[in-house]
């Protein structure tokens, strides 16, 4: 183990561009696939819908952080595990599924004021949280490929922990916190506004 990590804090890299690439089209396969299934699904659009709407001056800074931090982590722990490589585009399509499944389920719910529903109750989330987890994701990818080649005697260069990435984490985590905050004051507000035009 200590053999394996001092390999990964050794190699040079990053991120890799191949790596980002698949945890977008993983996003965008998934929110693909949540659209269709909201648009031609039953009644479980209502549901998605609520789930998506929070209660002006409701949102508390618990639900936000949970928002912002709950895929960018788990998209960083799974960087950590061989199985981050299946994982890794798993948990990218996933959010992109829920996300767009959500959306659409507003647009069929209130027609074309959904969509600027869809809009101010995902607007921070998209602008902070998304953009940090396909980052946190491709890194995981990078890193759980390595880990994998380490662990059956090959090498492979593009490490993710380098004093580089852990800087970027760093700013990603500070980012996310910033989020938390205009989600937790913004969102409800920009929410009850788009609301307003279907009351």
């Amino acid at each position: 183990m200590k053999k394996l990590f001092a390999r990964l804090l050794a190699s040079q890299g990053g991120v890799t561009r191949g790596a980002m690439k698949i945890m977008l089209i993983s996003f965008l396969i998934g929110a693909v696939v949540g659209g269709i299934f909201a648009a031609y699904g039953g009644e479980a659009e209502e549901l998605a819908a609520k789930s998506l709407l929070p209660e002006a001056g409701r949102l508390t800074a618990f639900d936000s952080a949970l928002t912002m931090f709950r895929y960018p982590l788990i998209a960083l722990l799974c960087g950590f595990a061989v199985f981050g490589v299946v994982a890794e585009p798993l948990i990218c399509a996933a959010r992109g599924f829920f996300l767009c499944f959500a959306a659409t389920a507003l647009m069929r719910l209130y027609g074309a004021a959904g969509l600027g529903i869809a809009a101010a109750a995902s607007a921070v989330e998209c602008v902070v949280s998304i953009p940090c987890l396909i980052y946190l994701a491709a890194g995981g990818f990078t890193t759980s490929s390595l880990i994998a080649a380490c662990l059956g005697g090959r090498t492979k260069s593009g490490a993710m922990l380098t004093k580089g990435y852990v800087v970027r984490v760093l700013l990603t985590v500070a980012i996310l916190t910033l989020g938390v905050v205009a989600e937790t004051y913004l969102t409800p507000i920009l929410t009850s506004f788009a609301t307003g035009s279907i009351r």
